[in-house]
């Protein structure tokens, strides 16, 4: 039954012992007529539970690049760098800045040896976690 019906048919109950039928007649056609102007719906009111935990905001991340076409090899390789750094960093994700992402990327180029190239490849990966997973 359309929503609109349901709250007319309330509100006449509400008040049928107090009116006429000509009475009755005349607040169900001026509901009818005030209620069409207006989109009506139901209040939700069921909770929903988000899961913000760093590890389900990666498994998104990891999704928009499968759904981007993204190669395996390349998906696999965005999550072991934003994995990798989640669980160094040991921070709630809306609680690292980018003083703690300079300090990671410098720490792992310094204890991994790895090159500018390689380096710039993590940023990349990172930054587009941060970009688009932690929305």
């Amino acid at each position: 039954m359309d929503i609109r019906n349901t709250i007319i048919n309330n509100v006449l109950l509400a008040v049928q012992s107090l009116l006429d039928d000509q009475q009755l007649q005349a607040v169900q056609d001026a509901l009818c007529i005030q209620l069409n102007s207006y989109e009506v719906q139901e209040r939700s009111t069921e909770l929903t539970v988000v899961d913000n935990t760093p590890d389900s905001m990666l498994a998104k991340y990891i999704a928009t690049k499968r759904i981007e076409g993204k190669a395996e090899s390349t998906i696999k390789r965005y999550y072991d760098t934003c994995y990798m750094m989640i669980h160094e960093i040991c921070k709630p994700l809306h609680e690292i800045t980018t003083y703690d992402l300079r300090y990671y990327l410098a720490m792992y180029q310094e204890q991994r040896k790895i090159s500018l190239a390689y380096l710039e490849t993590l940023r990349h990966n990172i930054s587009g976690f941060f970009r688009v997973g932690c929305k």
